[in-house]
């Protein structure tokens, strides 16, 4: 059967198709990195996440609220008398924030950006206008209640204090934000996370260093995911390496 052109370079494409998602899957590495590469190019190119307090007494998350990441705050002037403050928490302990939001745009909202520490387990926020008759303050607070947004950007930290926070979903496809406390292993010592995926086999990744006791790193998970097993180790003086394992039995996360 003699083919026509168009059918000649359709089988082509189909084949040159066929042959990388192959070449990938055979070679989860460079699947990996592969997916690492178009992920992160994706990542540098995303607004920043923002929170608008509208007019209407409406407030809309724009993207996602992640642990270790910033956010900014627009608020509607007309919401409460200026000057304004805003004040923020991270967790339902007593302690929080007090700022000021400055002065507003042309566009009658001000702005404020706000970082997510690490430890986070939500954001929480009002607004306060201090008053300058001796009574006191009005509040933009939700009746009380206060306006609270759950940490919705996936991400997995590792603590000190030997627990592990998850926040949002992992998802196949999907990246998460991966945050290692060094003190678990050796404080200021290089960590490797070791992670599988499919099958037994092993994907490295080298943390990188902040100016706190944490390393860092954007995981990539691949499409054809079936698992999310992590582990961690050094290398010490001697070239050996010690490891963070849950004593032998790896720490395991659920996909969605």
């Amino acid at each position: 059967m003699k083919l026509t052109l168009v059918q000649t370079l359709l089988l082509t494409f189909l084949t040159v198709c066929y042959a990388r998602s192959t070449k990938f899957r055979a070679n989860d590495r460079e699947y990996y990195d592969f997916l690492v590469n178009e992920k992160r190019e994706n990542e540098v190119n995303a607004p920043l996440s923002s929170i608008d307090f509208t007019a209407d007494w409406k407030e809309t998350v724009h993207g996602e609220l992640g642990v270790g990441r910033n956010f900014q705050i627009n608020y509607a002037k007309s919401r409460l008398a200026a000057p304004v403050l805003v004040e923020y928490k991270f967790n339902d302990g007593p302690d929080f924030k007090s700022e000021s939001l400055g002065d507003a745009d042309t566009n009658g909202f001000y702005h404020k950006t706000i970082s997510i520490p690490i430890d986070a387990d939500k954001v929480v926020i009002w607004f306060r206008h201090e008053r300058n008759d001796d009574k006191g303050s009005d509040y933009d607070s939700d009746y009380g209640r206060n306006y609270n947004f759950p940490i919705n950007r996936p991400s997995i930290v590792f603590l000190k204090d030997w627990q592990e926070k998850q926040h949002g979903d992992l998802a196949p496809g999907g990246n998460f934000d991966l945050f290692y406390d060094s003190k678990r292993l050796k404080e200021g010592s290089q960590v490797v996370a070791q992670m599988k995926f499919l099958d037994d086999t092993v994907v490295d990744k080298t943390l990188q260093s902040d100016d706190s006791t944490y390393q860092t790193a954007v995981i990539s998970i691949p499409d054809n995911a079936e698992k999310l097993v992590m582990w961690f180790y050094y290398e010490d003086s001697d070239g050996k390496k010690q490891y963070d394992s849950d004593y032998g039995k790896n720490y395991h996360f659920t996909l969605s």
